[in-house]
């Protein structure tokens, strides 16, 4: 009998030897299981100090109705006199702006939109660019871009005029 297990292990020997636990195979199937890898986190950028000249007030209380550009006609300036909120649903078109917005919601594509002073900006279309020359409440406004593909920017100041 101890001649049967001797020869029994002999031979299952070389095929438990074969059998690599940490093969390829086994390998991918658990790295799934592995630690999940730590994220690079960028260092938040210190937000430019903002001149009291280039702050707009706006009573965050009253809002007005929300204003809407929806045809490529439509070229007057929009009016936010009241905080109200605006949505741009037209496409290459240009848009002016005065006051102060509450929001500014751009769902069209390739848009250019200059406007005084805006407190939050939502793209929802592609290659749109806004550019603001004031900030609502001297803060800046809240960007978020839902396509990646759009652009919102301080004007640069206009130099100042000499007398002489």
């Amino acid at each position: 009998m101890k001649k049967l297990l001797l020869i029994c292990t002999l031979a299952a020997l070389p095929f438990a030897a074969a059998c690599d636990p940490q093969s390829e195979i086994t390998k991918k199937g658990l790295e799934k299981y592995g630690p999940t890898p730590t994220p690079s986190v960028e260092p938040t950028p210190t937000p430019v100090p903002i001149d009291p000249a280039d702050a707009i007030p706006a009573a965050s209380g009253e809002e007005g109705p929300m204003l809407i550009v929806n045809k490529a006609e439509e070229t007057k300036p929009l009016n936010c006199d009241k905080y109200n909120q605006v949505m741009v649903n037209s496409r290459d078109h240009k848009v002016t702006i005065k006051g102060a917005c509450r929001q500014l919601v751009v769902n069209g594509n390739g848009n250019e939109i200059t406007a005084e002073g805006i407190s939050e900006i939502i793209f929802n279309g592609e290659n749109n660019r806004v550019t603001y020359s004031k900030y609502v409440n001297a803060k800046h406004p809240q960007v978020r871009d839902n396509k990646g593909s759009n652009a919102a920017e301080k004007a640069a100041a206009e130099p100042q005029k000499s007398t002489k």
